[in-house]
């Protein structure tokens, strides 16, 4: 950490003439203000009296726990819009963030309990996610449609649809032949 907040870069935007109280404010606003009064009039104490350098506050900070769940909870609805959807939240069908915000302000209100919150279950039984495999090459599935929408779901066209991703045992075992 030392050599970290010794970089020429650090030092511009944290110039060793800033006072104690400016650098953890300047830190602790970067952050998204993580820090309650009582932490950061800790950390303004520590570093004006010297039981902590400049990069042991930093650390303090990045490794608060408040920013370490905000940006847990941020990055997890972001997987699922990648991992599941294989898009950007704001990419088409939607234009701005507004189904992430639902989804972030939902898991933040569940205190990131994912499973509470039903997200993998909502994502998984999303209609978009499941034309990434039922839909055409529009969502993420380059061999088009293998099984209509609107098809009769025999032994025979599943196992078709299948066949490619499975072993042949398991079709075989599947269809009865």
């Amino acid at each position: 950490m030392t050599e970290f907040v010794g970089r020429d870069r650090f030092n511009a935007a944290f110039p060793s003439s800033m006072s104690a109280a400016a650098f953890v404010d300047t830190l602790n606003a970067n952050a998204g203000n993580p820090l309650s009064k009582s932490e950061r009039d800790q950390l303004v104490s520590d570093l004006s009296n010297g039981s902590k350098t400049r990069g042991e506050v930093l650390r303090a900070v990045a490794e608060d726990s408040d920013l370490i769940r905000t940006e847990f909870n941020r990055a997890f609805v972001l997987m699922q819009y990648f991992g599941y959807l294989r898009r950007n939240p704001n990419s088409s069908p939607d234009i701005d963030y507004t189904g992430y915000d639902f989804w972030l302000t939902k898991l933040n209100n569940f205190n990131g309990n994912y499973i509470d919150a039903e997200m993998v279950k909502a994502f998984l039984s999303s209609i978009e996610y499941r034309e990434r495999f039922q839909g055409g090459a529009s969502r993420g599935n380059p061999a088009g449609s293998s099984l209509s929408r609107n098809a009769a779901f025999s032994r025979e066209s599943i196992a078709r649809s299948l066949w490619t991703s499975l072993p042949i045992s398991l079709v075989r075992s599947f269809v009865g032949g």
